[in-house]
């Protein structure tokens, strides 16, 4: 009994990071609220830049209020894995498996960056040479443009991998994954609902000094269509058995068009 409470008061006390972003969003829509009638209570003449501070006010405290509706219902999914309610599973993470899976996945995310950059520099290059071809003058601005295009998304591409390692050096994390979203990193992961889905689940065993991964192949809807993204979770050598099971079951979750 003792220890069932320990586990359920360590889960509670971790930090919620939605629910801040959600707190801070309503702070905003707050705050935006009064500034759409500042101008009014300050004496600000309409044409004096009074409509234009009460617009733009009105149209943050819009965006505010979205933020917090959201974030408040991932903060409750959050909240709900946490306190163990549909819960399939809970890992720890002991120091040297979990700095191996960082440097693991820092470097396949700087592979994963590196092919985006390559990308965007196959269609921006030969753009910029067209230009510099028909126009000398105007092209070579367009040409250096493409050009610093590509080499700020290859700096992008390599330093946000790095600061993510940096920032996990040290620091622990938990895993925490039910039916429909996983709460990996302190970042919340969701397969369920509109906008949100689950393609695939592989289980991969430990190879060399690479520790067991539950990768989830996720995509999520945009603009132009659904975009495909990965998390890879480390599973602990304790919990290979764990891993299997879960894995049959979250395969019951996968999208079937």
């Amino acid at each position: 009994m003792n220890a069932a409470t320990n586990e359920s008061s360590t889960r509670l006390a971790w930090p919620n990071p939605e629910r801040r972003i959600a707190k801070g969003a309503v702070w905003v829509t707050v705050l935006a609220v009064m500034g759409i009638f500042a101008p009014g209570l300050l004496g600000i003449d309409g044409m004096d830049g009074g409509f234009a501070i009460s617009f733009l006010a009105f149209f943050i405290a819009i965006c505010g209020l979205v933020v917090a509706l959201m974030f408040r219902r991932r903060a409750a999914e959050v909240d709900r894995l946490l306190a163990g309610n549909e819960l399939l599973a809970h890992w720890e993470y002991p120091a040297e498996p979990w700095h191996q899976y960082v440097a693991d996945e820092t470097i396949a995310r700087h592979g994963a960056n590196r092919s985006i950059v390559w990308l965007v520099a196959v269609w921006a290059i030969p753009i910029g040479l067209l230009f510099w071809l028909f126009d000398h003058e105007g092209g070579l601005v367009v040409m250096l443009v493409m050009i610093g295009l590509c080499l700020l998304m290859a700096a992008v591409g390599w330093g946000l991998p790095l600061i993510w390692q940096r920032r996990r050096r040290t620091r622990p994390t938990q895993t925490w994954i039910g039916e429909r979203a996983a709460f990996f990193d302190n970042v919340l992961f969701r397969w369920d609902g509109f906008g949100n889905r689950l393609d695939q689940v592989t289980l991969h065993p430990a190879a060399d000094q690479t520790p067991p991964l539950l990768h989830l192949h996720l995509s999520s809807l945009s603009r132009v269509g659904w975009q495909p993204y990965d998390l890879r979770m480390p599973v602990p050598e304790d919990k290979w058995l764990e891993a299997q099971e879960l894995a049959h079951t979250l395969s019951r979750q996968v999208y079937k068009a």
